[in-house]
């Protein structure tokens, strides 16, 4: 928008200077016009003076003149020359006078003189001067009222685009503000993340150890302690312990220290079975050895052997 404005304010310029150079034509045109008219030495004198201050105040004036607006256009010119032209010669004496009046033409406000010129003939005025005065003056307040018009908006625009740099640079500082808290909360969200996926990984690693510990407890929960120490089964008609044959037939002949063994792992089984029911034998202790396990009667009963040798079967037939 203020670039808008300068361009009509150049715009203007260049169109008062051609009307300048349109006004000093028609000038001297009128000029031309008045020597040509019998006039007195004193008087062609009086108007050569006037044309000179004219002709000499022009570029001064136009210098001032070259802030006004591109709506001055010049009818009032082509008016008073075809005036000129067209108007009667006066009499043997004519009267012709020049005279200056000012106006405030410029924008800035000061007052510079701008020629306007008369033209009587026996106290007869020609009017084609006063409608080119007229119409002059009132284009020129015109321009005038506008170029102030537009100075002040100008003025308001740039008043404004002051505020809006200000609320830019203003905005600018805040945005950046935000970034940097956003950038903070966004480096505090990924290390809390990382912190997440390590707890994460820790559980998962615990609740494995959990699920595993779980099944081996449950295993072990179901397992038979006794079963599994000690296997029994059979073989035919002879029962096997731990793989030992607890006895022997005609048909299958089974050497003393298998048998001897077998009744070792039974000794230690009716053991384990008091212990885990809590039952004290009243009549006698049983006393594991493996294969040379014994059995002794209480309360002071020596100990018998509970497998086959010589001295065993001696002691165990003399005991009885």
């Amino acid at each position: 928008m203020c670039q808008e404005c300068a361009d009509v304010l150049v715009n203007a310029q260049h169109q008062l200077l051609e009307f300048q150079k349109e006004e000093i034509a028609s000038l001297e045109t009128f000029l031309a016009q008045l020597k040509s008219l019998p006039l007195g030495s004193n008087e062609v004198d009086e108007a050569s003076a006037s044309s000179d201050e004219v002709f000499s105040a022009s570029p001064e004036s136009g210098q001032e003149l070259q802030q006004a607006s591109s709506d001055l256009v010049s009818p009032g010119l082509e008016q008073s020359s075809h005036s000129n032209h067209n108007s009667p010669q006066a009499s043997s004496e004519p009267c012709i006078s020049l005279n200056v009046e000012t106006s405030d033409a410029l924008a800035g406000g000061t007052n510079r003189p701008v020629p306007t010129f008369r033209c009587s003939t026996d106290g007869n005025s020609v009017t084609g001067n006063e409608d080119f005065d007229a119409a002059t003056n009132s284009q020129l307040t015109k321009v005038h009222e506008e170029l102030l018009s537009l100075q002040r908006e100008l003025s308001s625009l740039q008043q404004e685009s002051r505020i809006l740099d200000k609320q830019i640079a203003m905005d600018t500082k805040e945005l950046q503000r935000r970034q940097e808290e956003l950038d903070r909360i966004n480096n505090e969200y990924n290390e809390k993340r990382l912190m997440l996926f390590e707890v994460e990984e820790a559980l998962a690693v615990l609740e494995a150890r959990f699920e595993d510990a779980r099944y081996q407890y449950d295993r072990l929960r179901q397992t038979n302690v006794l079963n599994a120490a000690f296997p029994i089964w059979y073989d035919g008609h002879i029962g096997i312990i731990n793989g030992l044959h607890l006895g022997r037939l005609p048909n299958k002949p089974i050497g003393w220290p298998e048998i001897n063994g077998a009744l070792g792992q039974c000794a230690m089984l009716v053991t384990c079975l008091a212990k885990k029911l809590s039952h004290a034998f009243r009549n006698c202790v049983i006393i594991p050895m493996g294969n040379q396990s014994k059995i002794a009667a209480l309360p002071n009963g020596s100990p018998l052997p509970l497998y086959n040798s010589t001295s065993a079967v001696w002691k165990f037939t003399s005991s009885r």
